[in-house]
């Protein structure tokens, strides 16, 4: 009963916010500015794994003359249990010129013990499904800012633009010195004092140089997830109900392999890399100002450029238009 009770309690999640209005005291003076709350907040939650996550299973099979079997499915861990993350956050809102300019900013540093990580085991242990472990400690820190102006506010007319700008910094600060294999084929791992995942592979250290490429191996190619994101966004709304809105977003920082690319351009199918392989197959290489990484990254037969996956792992950067929408409210009349 005892140990029973000790773990309800160790499940329970505390979390306390506290807030000041300091427009709303005496002393307060900016006209221009209507509100200005100041907020901090701590808080603690858990993530458990699922219901069969912990557990070895087996997947059904047709065996020789249609004879039911079986093969490994997931190698299973008995002592697997939730993951816990602490929050701090502190943030400001502010609202000015009768509302024409409404302005949110956040600050916020987690840490996640016992994470929860998909792990890939020796082979030979007969399971090539990953598995969840709770492989240490993590940390993650950002800043969340976010801008409402009113450009055009009159009876008639809104128009309302809005911009947004997100950060996301993650670290492994202790996994017990183990090197965690997320995605072996896709160069992506999870170590000590870098962002969570990454990838690690051949790096060139003369990219730039117009010469065969030198490269050094076990390197730091880049995080697997955007750290920053950004948004813009516009609404103009008549008075007639009617209302145009338009969202864009850019993230930036992420990195993938890029195998479909990498495939095409061994076969002479990839168009970025159809002058510079003919260059160099010509022996034109350095005339042609053909840089140490183009020669590796469009590189065809093996030899002084040595052909590998960690040449396209590439950068995710990227700017979407995410909606583009337009409604309109039916006068009350109607409804």
């Amino acid at each position: 009963r005892y140990q029973s009770l000790s773990r309800g309690l160790g499940d329970v999640y505390k979390r306390q916010s506290l807030s000041y209005v300091l427009s709303d005291e005496d002393f307060w003076s900016l006209d221009f500015m209507e509100t200005l709350k100041l907020r901090l907040a701590f808080g603690e939650s858990g993530k458990a794994p699922g219901a069969f996550d912990a557990v070895r299973t087996w997947d059904p099979i047709a065996g020789k003359d249609g004879q039911p079997g079986f093969t490994p499915l997931q190698l299973g861990n008995p002592d697997l249990g939730p993951e816990r993350t602490r929050e701090l956050e502190v943030g400001a809102d502010a609202s000015m010129l009768g509302g024409r300019i409404v302005f949110e900013g956040n600050y916020y540093t987690q840490k996640t013990m016992d994470a929860l990580i998909p792990v890939t085991y020796p082979p030979t242990q007969g399971f090539t499904n990953r598995q969840l472990e709770n492989v240490g400690e993590l940390k993650s820190s950002g800043v969340e800012l976010s801008l409402d102006v009113g450009l055009v506010v009159t009876p008639a007319v809104e128009w309302r633009v809005r911009g947004g700008f997100a950060t996301a910094n993650t670290e492994a600060v202790d996994l017990g010195g183990e090197i965690i294999q997320v995605a072996r084929f896709a160069r992506t791992e999870i170590r000590e004092g870098y962002p969570v995942p990454s990838l690690f592979g051949l790096k060139i250290t003369n990219p730039n140089a117009v010469a065969d490429p030198v490269w050094e191996e076990d390197q730091f190619l880049g995080a697997a997830y955007p750290d920053k994101n950004i948004s813009l966004s516009t609404s103009v709304t008549l008075s007639q109900g009617l209302t145009l809105e338009a969202l864009g977003e850019w993230q930036l920082g992420g990195h993938m392999l890029n195998a479909g690319g990498y495939q095409a351009s061994r076969v002479g199918n990839y168009t970025p890399c159809y002058d510079i392989q003919r260059s160099i197959a010509a022996g034109n290489a350095d005339a042609d100002g053909i840089t140490a990484y183009q020669r590796a990254h469009c590189a065809v037969n093996a030899g002084a450029v040595r052909r590998a996956y960690d040449w396209w792992v590439e950068p995710t950067d990227f700017f979407r238009l995410r909606t583009i929408s337009l409604s309109y409210r039916l006068p009350a009349s109607l409804v």
